[in-house]
C-alpha cells in the first residue's frame, strides 16, 4: 500500500473453527497465491535427490545496532559481519517483541496470539507451553522427509510436562536449558517468587541432554561458559553429518546475549569484556563483551559450514527472537539506535530484528532487501525449499520466491501482536503501521522504553559496515516522544517506508484517513480472531527443591492441584 487511496483489499484469510484454545480457535491464516501452492504441490509431489540442510541460529536480545553491519560504532561482530556481507541481509524481518511468542512462532508458522502466548513470556514454574496439537518444523521435516532434527541452546516454549520438552517435539537431541535465562557459568535458573520469608524455593540446575525421548541432566560441566558448550555440541553436529545422506535440520539458539540471573545479570569472560576500554560504562562494555563472546562463537559455527561442506547445500537463517532490551531493561544494555524502543514494546526498535540468509541458489546474495518478512514465514519457507506439501492453517507465508528468485514479497500485511490482558496491539498494512494502547514501563525495570538511546562510548566502526543497511531517520520531534491523539486516545499510526524510526504521528492527519480505517479494520478482525492469553500463575511445585535442585518436568496429571507444606518442603496432594 503505496499511496493514501487504499482502494485495496488485504488479503483474504482462511479460519479454522475448533472447540479449544489448544485447538486454535478462529485460526487465521495468509492466502497463499494459486502460483505459490502449485509450486509448492508439485515440490511435494517431486522425488528430490536431497532435501537441503537447514540451520537456524537464534541470537537472544540483540540489538539493531549491536552488530557492525548495521552501522555500530561500539561493538566489533567481524564475524557476523563477514557473513552478513555475503548473505541477503533482511532490513523489514519482524520478529515478537519477546523470547517465548517469537520462537513459538519461528517454528510453527503461527502468530503468537493463535496459540495463546501473545501476553508474555513463559515464566519458570508456569503450566504453558505451545500446544501440543500444533505441530512443530522438525516435526514436519521429521516425517515428511527423513530429516535429522537437533536442537541446542534455549527452548523456552514450555516444560511443565515431558511432552512439551524438545525431544517430544520433533527433535531427536536437545542440549541446553529448558527456561528463559540461566546463569552462563553454573547453569542455575533462580526467579525470585518467595512465597515465604524464609524460603526462596525456585533455584535449580537447568542443563540438560535430551535424546530421543530420554530426559538427563548434565551434572559435570558446571564452571564452563555456556556459549562455549553449546558451540562444541553444535560443531560436533555439524562434522558428524557432514558425511551422511540424510538431511539435517539444526536448531542453535545461543543464551547470548540474554541477561542471566538476577544476581549476576552480564557474564563474559574478562578477555572479551576488555575489548572495549573505551566503552566508559560498565554495563554496555559487558554487554558488548557478551556479544563479543558469541560474535566468536558464531565464527566457528560458521568455519564448521565451510569446513564440513554445508555453504553448497544448506539454508542458513540468522536472526534475534527480539529487539534489544535497552537502558537497564531486563538488566541488559542492548542498543537499537536510531530505532525507537526497546524489547518488550512495538515500536520498531522493539520487532525489528536483525536477521540475515545464506543460501548458494539465492538471488540476491551480498544485498540488502526490504521486502516484508514475518518470524512466522520460515516454516512454509522451508518447507517449501524441502518439497514438502505446506499445511494449511498457517500465518506465515512462503518466502522462497523471494529469496531464490528475487521476486517482490507476497506478503502485505503482519500482525506484531495482540494482547487482550493489556490492550496494547500493532498492526502493518503496506508501508503503515498502527499502535493502541501503551506499553507499562515499570515492568522489569524498563524506565522509558518507548524513547530512543544512544549508547554510551565509542570504537571503531566495522570494516564490514554496509551503508545500505543503516538507518537514516528524518528529524525528530521537538516535543518529547508521546503517543495520544485527540480522538484515538493511546493510538498512533507511522508510515514506517518514510520514517522508520517513528518520530512522526500521522493518526491525526485526515490526509490519511483512508489509511486509518484500513488499520483500525484490520485490527478489530486480529482481535476478533485472537483466542484467549494462557498465562497461569506459578505453579509451586515445580520448585527444584523436589526434584533435587534441578530444572525438570513436575505435571504428569493435569488435573492434580497441589499445596506445599513449607515446614518438610514437599508437595501435598
Amino acid at each position: 500500500l503505496q499511496s493514501v487511496s487504499l482502494n485495496i483489499t488485504p488479503p483474504a484469510r482462511r479460519f479454522v473453527v475448533n472447540k479449544s484454545r489448544e485447538e486454535q480457535t478462529m485460526r487465521p491464516t495468509m492466502q497463499f497465491s494459486t502460483g505459490v501452492l502449485l509450486l509448492s504441490l508439485i515440490g511435494a509431489a517431486a522425488v528430490e535427490a536431497k532435501q537441503p540442510n537447514v540451520v537456524f541460529i537464534v541470537a537472544d536480545d540483540l540489538g539493531w545496532d549491536d552488530v557492525g553491519f548495521h552501522g555500530s560504532t561500539q561493538v566489533k561482530t567481524p564475524n557476523l559481519d563477514a557473513f552478513a556481507a555475503k548473505s541477503v541481509i533482511l532490513d523489514s524481518h519482524y520478529v515478537n517483541p519477546l523470547c517465548s511468542p517469537s520462537r513459538a512462532s519461528l517454528l510453527t508458522g503461527r502468530y503468537a496470539d493463535q496459540m495463546g502466548l501473545q501476553h508474555s513470556v513463559i515464566v519458570q514454574g508456569q503450566r504453558v507451553g505451545v500446544p501440543l496439537n500444533v505441530t512443530m518444523l522438525p516435526a514436519m521435516l521429521r516425517a515428511g522427509a527423513g530429516y535429522a532434527t537437533h536442537a541446542v541452546g534455549k527452548w523456552h516454549l514450555g516444560f511443565y510436562k515431558k511432552e512439551y520438552t524438545p525431544t517430544y517435539r520433533g527433535f531427536d537431541s536437545f542440549y541446553g536449558f529448558y527456561n528463559e535465562n540461566i546463569d552462563y557459568w553454573d547453569h542455575t535458573s533462580d526467579i525470585d517468587y518467595t512465597l515465604t520469608d524464609s524460603h526462596n524455593l525456585y533455584w535449580g540446575l537447568d542443563w540438560h541432554f535430551d535424546e530421543n525421548g530420554t530426559l538427563g541432566m548434565q551434572w559435570n560441566e558446571f564452571g564452563y561458559y555456556s556459549n562455549h558448550l553449546v558451540t562444541d555440541r553444535a560443531v560436533n553436529i555439524l562434522a558428524n553429518y557432514s558425511t551422511q545422506h540424510q538431511p539435517l535440520f539444526l536448531y542453535l539458539a545461543w543464551q547470548g546475549v540474554h541477561a542471566g540471573n538476577e544476581d549476576m545479570p552480564l557474564e563474559a569472560p574478562a578477555t572479551d569484556v576488555n575489548q572495549f576500554p573505551n566503552i566508559w560504562d560498565q554495563r554496555r562494555r559487558f554487554q558488548a563483551g557478551m556479544i563479543k563472546n558469541m560474535d566468536s562463537a558464531m565464527g566457528r559455527v560458521f568455519d564448521a559450514l565451510e569446513k564440513y561442506g554445508y555453504m553448497d547445500d544448506t539454508m542458513i537463517i540468522f536472526l534475534t527472537d527480539n529487539g534489544g532490551p535497552i537502558g537497564g531493561c531486563d538488566y541488559s544494555w542492548a542498543s537499537n539506535y536510531p530505532l525507537r524502543g526497546s524489547k518488550h514494546t512495538l515500536w520498531e526498535g522493539g520487532v525489528r530484528g536483525v536477521t540475515f540468509a545464506y543460501g548458494a541458489n539465492f538471488a540476491d546474495l551480498g544485498e540488502v532487501k526490504n521486502d516484508l518478512f514475518h518470524v512466522s514465514d520460515w516454516v512454509p519457507t522451508v518447507l517449501d525449499a524441502a518439497g514438502i506439501e505446506i499445511p494449511s492453517g498457517l500465518d506465515g507465508i512462503s518466502q522462497y520466491n523471494t529469496l531464490v528468485k528475487g521476486w517482490p514479497t507476497e506478503r502485505l500485511e503482519l500482525l506484531h501482536n495482540i494482547d487482550q490482558n493489556t490492550n496494547y496491539s500493532a498492526v502493518r498494512v503496506g508501508d503503515f503501521k498502527l499502535i493502541v494502547g501503551k506499553f507499562n514501563d515499570a515492568y522489569n525495570g524498563c524506565p522509558d522504553a518507548d524513547a530512543w538511546y544512544s549508547p554510551p562510548g565509542d570504537t571503531p566502526t566495522s570494516k564490514y559496515k554496509n551503508k545500505n543497511s543503516t538507518i537514516k531517520c528524518k528529524s525528530p520531534p521537538l516535543f518529547g516522544h508521546t503517543c495520544s491523539s485527540k480522538t484515538f486516545g493511546e493510538a498512533c499510526m507511522y508510515n514506517i517506508a518514510d520514517d522508520p524510526c517513528e518520530y512522526d504521528n500521522l493518526i491525526d492527519d485526515e490526509s490519511y484517513a483512508d489509511v486509518r480505517r484500513v488499520l483500525f479494520a484490520r485490527l478489530d478482525r486480529y482481535y476478533e480472531e485472537a483466542v484467549v492469553p494462557n498465562w497461569p500463575l506459578m505453579d509451586p511445585l515445580c520448585s527444584p527443591r523436589f526434584y533435587n535442585f534441578t530444572w525438570v518436568p513436575w505435571v504428569h496429571d493435569d488435573s492434580a492441584q497441589p499445596q506445599i507444606d513449607f515446614v518438610h518442603l514437599k508437595p501435598v496432594f
